[in-house]
């Protein structure tokens, strides 16, 4: 990247880029020593098999000391020997050149009917066209045989097979029109990784002892176990950092965590001008575990994040990880099931991750039993834990609620407005109920359901989007009516309970890790439209109903979901040394 210059020495080193001894990405050792530097200078030939070349492509990390000059092929080599193929690394060669590779490169670009058709592998027979021949004719065959295209083109084995990735994830993307005038363009994602290292560095320069990777630190359930999870370290006395590996953007509720935080996709469009999407997953994965790495955290935590899920998953990636760090937890708290019917969530990365995962933790106990007798995980790598509610109700506030039933005609909903959710059955419930007011909040994030709002009745209105608990008008609300079709603990029904309000949903999945087995107020179903209406009639017409309800909430909460109790039970994964790091 130019305009930029690497640091020296590198982290954790005390020698500089130039000259002998330098310090290699994925381990913090001087290396190589004289002898071997001159050992290798004097090699004729590198190791058989092995292209020095091809390994630098092969690796975002490798790419960019390539690109930025630093590393000569003999280093290459050296890293591949004492470091890369025992973190699991491996160089492509002519069998992972797939035969279609240039056609894949040619009809990514193509965006009509034909191209569309190709790719679904329906045409047995190939075009060859003018934009690469030269000329207005066709010819019949496989791209892929074709000489003029190896010319144009004259990359290895682990470049022809990332294009032929490359050509099916992005059609209508492909640079094959551009070979006609120039070379292949090499590593768009050069000068990305290292800058980025550097300034987490800077920002922390004695490490960190506990790292958090989130999606973001927007409003959501998996972010606020994150900053839960910050919370319990900084109770603990350990340093921490929370990397936000998915998304850019910091809730104002998690504010006081503002010094811990490393926004990355922010910290990369600062550091060179590229946006993070913009980056291969390759890429950015490898950014994650560089930004670890220099962290040397005693725990490192993932918490919902694809990136840093996929860093796990992917086996050179997860050995650096496990180097990285002394411990690692992942957090899960239930399955997702797709408006299709597919059953799906990030537990079907724990076959590919568990050999590296010391714990996985769990917001409620349905869940933890499901994962551990599914994938056969011993009981002492599985915990439950009881998240606490953001601010506890005072024992006067308590009696009060339980004093004052509430008295209004308004059920309020509040969700995501996703298939999860499930939003719809609300218009269901509100039109047996023309004489309640139904509310909605919320906002769609994964589009895979739309609420038809014309259709709705009358007495159903939409509030509009949130961001905090605090914006939503509880007051109003004799009910909290919750219709998610699957979940874990849902931190809004802990927020409703806080505010006294009572709470009617249906007996699924983690939701009796807060209300208990008996709750007088589920729903045998999550569609069953007359069991939302009975319970809701029940509330809306009996004031002791309302104020037993309130009062159950409350006790609930001061007795399991205190910051206190939540300490007591998570300072057990927290195995550290404190003030390692903090000082």
């Amino acid at each position: 990247m130019r305009g930029w210059t690497p640091p020296a020495p590198w982290p954790g080193t005390c020698t500089a880029w130039s000259g002998a001894g330098r310090a290699f990405p994925s381990c913090r050792t001087r290396w190589p020593s004289p002898a071997t530097e001159t050992r290798m200078a004097n090699r004729k030939t590198p190791m058989p098999s092995f292209d020095p070349n091809i390994y630098w492509q092969s690796y975002p990390d490798m790419l960019e000391l390539h690109a930025l000059g630093h590393w000569t092929d003999a280093e290459f080599t050296g890293h591949w020997e004492n470091f890369g193929r025992h973190e699991g690394r491996r160089v492509a060669d002519e069998a992972d050149v797939p035969v279609d590779w240039s056609d894949w490169l040619y009809f990514s670009e193509w965006r009509d009917e034909f191209g569309w058709w190709w790719r679904q592998g329906a045409l047995g027979s190939m075009v060859w066209s003018a934009l690469v021949s030269g000329d207005n004719g066709l010819e019949f065959g496989r791209i892929s045989r074709n000489e003029r295209v190896r010319e144009l083109t004259g990359l290895s084995p682990e470049a022809l097979r990332q294009i032929a990735e490359h050509g099916r994830a992005f059609p209508g993307r492909g640079p094959l029109s551009q070979l006609r005038n120039e070379p292949l363009p090499w590593s768009t994602d050069a000068g990305v990784v290292l800058p980025i290292e550097e300034q987490v560095t800077d920002r922390f320069p004695s490490g960190a002892d506990v790292v958090i990777i989130l999606p973001s630190l927007r409003v959501g359930g998996a972010e606020l176990v994150g900053a839960w999870h910050a919370h319990l370290a900084r109770r603990a006395g350990l340093s921490v950092a929370i990397l936000l590996a998915d998304k850019s953007g910091v809730s104002p509720v998690h504010e006081p965590l503002r010094d811990a935080i490393v926004d990355l996709p922010e910290l990369c469009e600062a550091a060179t001008g590229r946006g993070w999407t913009d980056l291969t997953v390759e890429t950015r994965t490898e950014v994650v575990t560089h930004a670890v790495a220099a962290l040397r955290p005693q725990v490192m935590h993932l918490c919902h994040s694809w990136i840093g899920y996929t860093a796990l998953a992917t086996p050179h990636l997860a050995r650096r990880l496990r180097a990285s760090a002394a411990t690692i937890h992942v957090s899960a708290f239930c399955h997702h099931v797709h408006a299709t019917g597919n059953y799906d969530g990030y537990f079907r990365y724990i076959p590919e991750i568990v050999e590296w995962v010391d714990r996985f933790i769990f917001d409620n106990e349905w869940y933890c039993a499901e994962i551990r007798e599914r994938y056969g995980l011993p009981e002492e790598r599985t915990v439950a834990l009881k998240y606490p509610v953001a601010e506890l109700p005072s024992p006067a506030a308590m009696a009060a609620a339980a004093a004052n039933p509430r008295a209004s005609n308004t059920v309020l909903w509040a969700s995501r407005l996703d298939h999860q959710k499930n939003p719809q059955v609300v218009g269901r419930i509100a039109a047996e109920m023309p004489d309640l007011d139904f509310v909605i909040y919320g906002s769609e994030i994964l589009y895979d359901t739309r609420v038809d709002w014309a259709a709705m009745p009358q007495n159903l209105r939409y509030g509009g989007p949130f961001s905090s608990v605090d914006e939503l008008p509880t007051d109003e609300a004799f009910a909290f009516l919750y219709t998610a079709r699957f979940d874990g603990t849902p931190n809004i029904l802990l927020e409703m309970g806080a505010r006294g309000v009572p709470v009617v949903a249906p007996k699924i999945c983690g939701i009796p890790d807060f209300l208990g087995p008996d709750w007088p107020f589920y729903v045998p179903d999550c569609d069953d439209v007359p069991a939302y209406v009975a319970a809701l009639r029940r509330l809306h017409e009996d004031p002791s109903e309302r104020a037993k309800a309130s009062a159950r909430l409350l006790a609930i909460l001061r007795a399991e979901r205190s910051f206190d109790s939540f300490a007591d039970a998570g300072m057990t994964l927290l195995d550290c040394d404190p003030g390692r790091k903090s000082a």
